[in-house]
C-alpha cells in the first residue's frame, strides 16, 4: 500500500510500504507427540534378610543386628524354614525386590545359604543384579575390593570341591562294578517279579499284556526286554 501525505510538495512523494500480515494457515495446528514420563528408578538401599528354622527359635537378634547397621524396619524380608529347603519364599522375595546399587544385610552367611554350592549360586545372582552383600558379623563385604577378593576365593573353592566330588563318585562307581560286575543301579523294584516268568510271557504277549497279567510296570518289563535281547 502506498500512502500520501497532504503536506508533501505534489512532484516530490514519500512512499511508506506498509507489509501485509501474514496470512495464518488453514487448518488445525497440529501438536508434538508428548511423550510420557519416565519412571525414576529408586536409588540404592540396604536391604535385609533373616531366617530362623522353626516358630520356637527367636529371630530378635537377627533383627536389631539388621536394623542397627541401617536397615529399615519396612525393608527386612524372612523366612522361618530349615535352611536344607530348596524354596523359601521369603528369599525369593527379597531377590526380586532387589535392584542395582542395592546391597543385601544378613547376620550371617548361614542365615542365606545352605550350603557352598548354595552360596556361589545366590552370589552369581547378587553379581549379575549389581547388588552388594555384606554380613553384619562376619568380614564379607562385597561392596570393597577385600571383600570381592574373598568372593571370588570362595567361587574358586566351590569349583574345587564340585569336581572333587565327581572323581569320588567315579572311583567309587568303577570300584563297585569291579566288585560285583552284575551289580544293578538305581532303586528297587516296587513290586516282585521273576525276570524268567516275565521273559517266558513276552515270547507269546506284548509288553502291555505282560505288565496287566504280573502287575510289573511297562517301564521295567520294557527294561528286561531290552536288556536280554543282547
Amino acid at each position: 500500500m502506498v500512502l500520501f501525505s497532504p503536506y508533501m510538495d505534489t512532484q516530490a512523494t514519500e512512499i511508506i510500504e506498509v507489509n501485509k500480515p501474514k496470512r495464518k494457515p488453514r487448518g488445525k495446528k497440529i501438536r508434538p507427540r508428548e511423550k510420557p514420563p519416565k519412571k525414576a528408578l529408586r536409588e540404592g538401599k540396604l536391604i535385609g534378610y533373616m531366617r530362623v528354622s522353626t516358630k520356637e527359635q527367636d529371630n530378635a537378634l537377627q533383627y536389631n543386628s539388621l536394623v542397627a547397621n541401617g536397615v529399615k524396619p519396612d525393608d527386612i524380608f524372612q523366612d522361618t524354614i530349615s535352611g536344607s529347603k530348596i524354596s523359601r519364599v521369603g528369599l525369593d522375595k527379597c531377590l526380586d525386590s532387589l535392584v542395582p546399587g542395592d546391597v543385601l544385610l544378613v547376620w550371617k552367611i548361614d542365615r542365606f545359604s545352605r550350603s557352598l554350592y548354595d552360596m556361589v549360586d545366590l552370589m552369581r545372582k547378587l553379581e549379575a543384579k549389581q547388588v552388594g552383600f555384606r554380613s553384619t558379623t562376619q568380614q564379607i563385604d562385597t561392596t570393597e575390593p577385600s571383600g570381592r577378593l574373598m568372593l571370588q576365593m570362595l567361587f574358586v573353592f566351590a569349583e574345587f570341591e564340585r569336581e572333587t566330588i565327581k572323581e569320588r563318585v567315579k572311583a567309587g562307581i568303577q570300584a563297585a562294578r569291579s566288585a560285583d560286575p552284575n551289580l544293578r543301579w538305581g532303586r528297587k523294584a516296587s513290586v516282585a517279579y521273576d525276570e524268567a516268568e516275565v521273559l517266558s510271557l513276552l515270547k507269546k504277549n506284548s509288553v502291555r499284556a505282560v505288565a496287566k497279567l504280573t502287575g510289573v510296570p511297562k517301564s521295567t518289563i520294557q527294561q528286561i526286554k531290552k536288556r536280554n535281547q543282547k
